[in-house]
């Protein structure tokens, strides 16, 4: 940003130069030094007739939602690597009528830099979105999701969330609500992983319930009732491991052969602790055997980690 007032005119009158010789710019990446409201009124960027916005620097909230407000009325794909400080108090929802996909940034659960991003969500309107990923985010808000969700028209077809303190019951809440949904993926971007811990001990674990209301069927029409439009999920080991059942291949496998089209049905498995995990459990190479087995049955499945089962056979041989 600039440091001074002639550096400050020098860079606005060179900006501007560049957007009247550029009528046809449509999609515009930002990087570099942080974005604030002082820097937005220095320098005149062209939000206002954006379809396409990176942002690749920390952002703060109140700039966020100036940028928003600027690009609202073209705006159709909108990234933010990280969106940092407090919010101001809002009280009017920002209408953006042709955003298709937001992709959303915090710092994590680490230094609480970042406000939490689905709290922010509650002040977006965008009817036409289809894609949305919140990343390194914290302190989950269902109450703020469910009314961003309503202004959305529950229209999402790909949802990636990547929050602490999103429950096995929260996701199921927000899953019935997505009859549109082809995508979705709840794994965490960090965890450490403790020994003395099993994915019980986990908020986010995903369990019977979880399981159970993704094989629910409705033999009328022929169609699950959760996410019936459902292709891809892409899931953390860690959260379904159970030594004493095999809810989850079971679950994937119902809806990977009641899907209209089973070859396009995929299931991305992302492995981490699999030392730490295979160490703790007697049935663990028994279940990502069957795991492999649907894989070999042309089940589409891959797994997120080149060497989860070197690692596996080195800790537990096959047949132990």
């Amino acid at each position: 940003g600039p440091r001074n007032g002639e550096d400050a005119s020098a860079i606005t009158l060179l900006l501007c130069r560049i957007w009247d010789n550029a009528p046809e710019l449509f999609s515009f990446s930002l990087y570099g030094s942080p974005v604030t409201p002082q820097l937005l009124r220095e320098v005149p960027f062209p939000f206002q007739r954006l379809s396409t916005l990176r942002v690749d620097a920390d952002t703060s909230v109140d700039a966020f939602f100036l940028i928003l407000s600027e690009s609202a009325a073209t705006l159709v794909y909108a990234k933010f690597r990280e969106i940092q400080g407090r919010a101001s108090q809002r009280s009017k929802e920002i209408s953006l009528p042709e955003l298709q996909s937001l992709d959303l940034g915090g710092s994590g659960d680490s230094d609480g830099s970042s406000p939490p991003l689905t709290r922010l969500l509650r002040w977006i309107s965008a009817p036409p979105l289809s894609t949305l990923r919140i990343r390194f985010d914290r302190e989950w808000s269902l109450e703020s999701f469910l009314i961003f969700l309503q202004n959305t028209k529950y229209n999402l077809e790909h949802l990636e969330l990547d929050v602490t303190g999103l429950t096995e019951e929260d996701e199921i809440t927000c899953l019935r609500l997505l009859p549109f949904l082809e995508s979705f993926d709840f794994t965490p971007s960090e965890r450490e992983i403790d020994e003395d811990d099993g994915p019980e001990d986990d908020d986010n674990f995903q369990g019977e319930h979880f399981m159970a209301a993704l094989r629910e069927f409705d033999t009328v029409t022929g169609k699950f009732v959760v996410c019936p439009k459902l292709r891809k999920m892409t899931v953390d080991y860690f959260k379904l491991f159970d030594p004493t059942t095999r809810i989850f291949s079971d679950m994937i496998e119902d809806r990977w052969r009641r899907f209209p089209t089973p070859a396009d049905f995929e299931v991305e498995i992302v492995i981490s602790g699999i030392t730490e995990l295979a160490h703790q459990a007697d049935e663990f190479p028994r279940e990502m055997l069957r795991l492999l087995a649907l894989q070999k049955a042309g089940m589409n499945i891959t797994f997120d980690g080149e060497s989860y089962l070197e690692e596996l056979m080195y800790v537990k041989p096959l047949g132990t």
